[in-house]
C-alpha cells in the first residue's frame, strides 16, 4: 500500500491502493488542521499531568467514603 502524495501545499491529497487491490482510497490532509490537532493533544497531555494529583486525591477520598458507609451499615447490623 504505497501512498502517492504531494506535501508541498497546505492541503494535499493522498491516493492509496486498497487492500483488495481492485480499488483506491483518496484521503485529504490539511497541514493547518494537523498542527492544530497536535497542539491540542499536547495541551491535553499537559492538563492531564497537572490534574493527576487531584484526581488521585479524589479517588482515594471516594474510596474512603465508600468504606465508611459500609462500616456504618455493618456496625448497625452487628449483634455481639
Amino acid at each position: 500500500m504505497m501512498p502517492s502524495t504531494t506535501r508541498e501545499r497546505e492541503e494535499s491529497p493522498t491516493l492509496f491502493r486498497s487492500s483488495s487491490r481492485d480499488s483506491f482510497e483518496l484521503a485529504l490532509f490539511s497541514k493547518r488542521l494537523e498542527m492544530q490537532a497536535e497542539t491540542a493533544i499536547a495541551e491535553s497531555l499537559n492538563l492531564e499531568k497537572q490534574e493527576a494529583p487531584q484526581k488521585k486525591i479524589d479517588l482515594q477520598k471516594n474510596e474512603t467514603d465508600k468504606l465508611e458507609v459500609a462500616r456504618r451499615k455493618n456496625r448497625k447490623a452487628f449483634r455481639p
